[in-house]
């Protein structure tokens, strides 16, 4: 079973602004497994433990509302719902009005992945999942 795995590359300004620049004059292939930083520090503002926790929760939990991830993290709800906006600014989940009277938001993930692999001087991992920790066990064992 092959994990899907978000790649976190790190691209200096110039060439950042470079790939970007093929892309839209259609010279460039993008890649729709990986999103670009121009540092490691740049990520981990972006992307903190937080962070990681919410998309594994979401993953994993599936809940049905910012409130009730609130409650299944044990943290207050206008910093987790600052999180989930902040994470839907990236790209990574988006959150959805739910119909009826409370009108709560549900936060959705918009990727499949497993794994999110940092690829920096040291390459972190982190399961997303809950397939993602059978994965790196069968990887490991394999």
């Amino acid at each position: 079973m092959k994990p899907k795995i978000l790649n976190i590359n790190f691209k200096s300004r110039d060439e950042f602004l470079e790939d970007t620049k093929k892309e839209i004059l259609g010279e460039g292939i993008p890649k729709k497994n990986e999103l670009i930083f121009d540092s490691i520090e740049t990520f981990k503002r972006a992307m903190g433990q937080n962070k990681l926790e919410i998309l594994m929760a979401i993953s994993r939990l599936n809940p049905e509302s910012v409130y009730r991830l609130e409650k299944l993290l044990n943290r207050k709800y206008p910093h987790v719902l600052k999180d989930c906006r902040k994470l839907e600014s990236l790209g990574l989940i988006r959150l959805v009005k739910s119909e009826g009277a409370k009108r709560q938001l549900r936060p959705e993930l918009v990727f499949e992945y497993d794994l999110i692999r940092v690829n920096s001087d040291i390459e972190e991992i982190f399961p997303i999942s809950e397939r993602s920790n059978r994965v790196l066990l069968e990887a490991k064992v394999g």
